[in-house]
């Protein structure tokens, strides 16, 4: 029976555009149950497509969405850095490890997907 049971909340995205990590009167790791935690929107993106920018703005989304999609296949994104600080968690010694993501959406999958699995194949061979 396990009974020494210790977690840890890792949150991203809302107002965190980093991942975060949850603490309560200075603790990283609870016991028994979570803190209440209020989780918020997104930000909303400025939209700058009035004035002199209308003629900028489809190269700027272009660009945006080419970065985004770079990012994403090479794993630089908010969910994969968080998922990377929850697996680099110092742990407790000789303590199971385990690993719960929740989310309300699905993983994203990106333009340079085939560029993605690639990485990561090498990733794999070479660590």
């Amino acid at each position: 029976m396990v009974n020494d049971v210790e977690f840890h909340l890792i949150t991203y995205g809302g107002e965190n555009q980093w991942p975060s990590h949850v603490t309560v009167n200075g603790k990283l790791t609870f016991k028994g149950k979570a803190p209440n935690i209020k989780f918020t929107e997104a930000p909303k993106v400025e939209d700058i497509s009035s004035g002199l920018f209308t003629k900028v703005n489809p190269f700027l989304e272009a660009f945006h969405s080419i970065i985004h999609d770079i990012k994403l296949a090479f794993g630089q994104n908010l969910e994969a850095e968080t998922y990377s600080e929850g697996v680099d968690y110092p742990f407790r010694v000789q303590a199971a490890k385990s690993i719960i993501v929740v989310t309300s959406k699905p993983c994203e999958v990106g333009k340079l997907f085939v560029v993605n699995f690639v990485f990561y194949q090498m990733e794999h061979i070479f660590l």
